[in-house]
């Protein structure tokens, strides 16, 4: 797998320009930037295991000569609202936004927002939001598709066997989005003597919750239409136990 990046970026801090609130010393800070990437990835098997010569493996190899450009823009936004004042030693806003197109035909808007408030030196709580996303990577959707033998435990007539499946990358893999929600504190007690500056001692608590919206899967098309098979030849639904007390026999399909 071959990597080349380009990217810049411009940063600024707006309060030479006048823009702050009028609770704050510091002002508006910026950034804004650019990416782009590209990526390739290439598998050359010999002839031996292109011609399935070898014992022991379930098919032949294929090569791989695949690959994919992103094309990025960015900007963040960090906006103190609030400084040295009661209660109020530093209310600041964060922002962030990024845009990614990729030549596979995927694009995806990311963003993320957060609050920061430290009422003092000692006390500092956190709040954000954020929608994040993974897209497949080269491995994901290109690796070598390989013919294996897999052992099966059905769970329905707990009979043993095993049967060939294909394993490899899937083009067809749709990003992976996700929303998450973090808070938490921050405690750092200098009033507690000799642990203040670098050996300073700080207690974080957080609370994380993250919302999946959308997931790829990684079973082969190969692998869930053999698994509908057998579990027709049982009276079975794939997916789904016949009874609560059997497990299901697929969690999930391609998407």
């Amino acid at each position: 797998i071959t990597q080349s990046i380009l990217s810049g970026s411009v940063t600024g801090d707006l309060a030479q320009y006048g823009l702050k609130t009028p609770w704050a010393n510091d002002g508006l800070g910026i950034a804004v930037g650019g990416e782009y990437r590209k990526e390739k990835f290439t598998f050359r098997p010999d002839a031996a295991s292109l011609s399935n010569d070898l014992a022991g493996f379930g098919g032949a190899s294929t090569a791989v000569n695949e690959g994919f450009n992103v094309k990025e823009a960015f900007a963040e936004l960090q906006a103190p609202l609030v400084q040295d004042r009661p209660f109020f030693y530093d209310l600041k806003l964060e922002a962030g936004y990024r845009y990614s197109d990729y030549s596979t035909g995927v694009s995806a808007n990311t963003w993320k927002v957060g609050l920061e408030w430290s009422v003092n030196d000692d006390v500092r709580f956190r709040l954000s939001e954020s929608r994040d996303m993974r897209a497949p990577t080269l491995w994901d959707l290109y690796q070598e598709q390989e013919v294996s033998s897999s052992g099966i435990n059905d769970p329905l007539t707990q009979q043993i066997g095993s049967a060939n499946t294909v394993v490899g990358g899937n083009p067809n893999l749709k990003p992976e989005v996700s929303y998450n929600y973090t808070a938490g504190v921050v405690l750092t007690p200098s009033f507690i003597p000799n642990l203040t500056g670098r050996g300073a001692l700080r207690v974080k608590v957080e609370s994380v919750k993250v919302k999946a919206a959308r997931r790829s899967s990684g079973i082969g098309a190969r692998m869930v239409a053999f698994a509908e098979d057998h579990a027709r030849s049982h009276g079975a639904r794939v997916g789904a136990a016949p009874d609560p007390g059997v497990p299901r026999r697929v969690a999930r399909r391609d998407r």
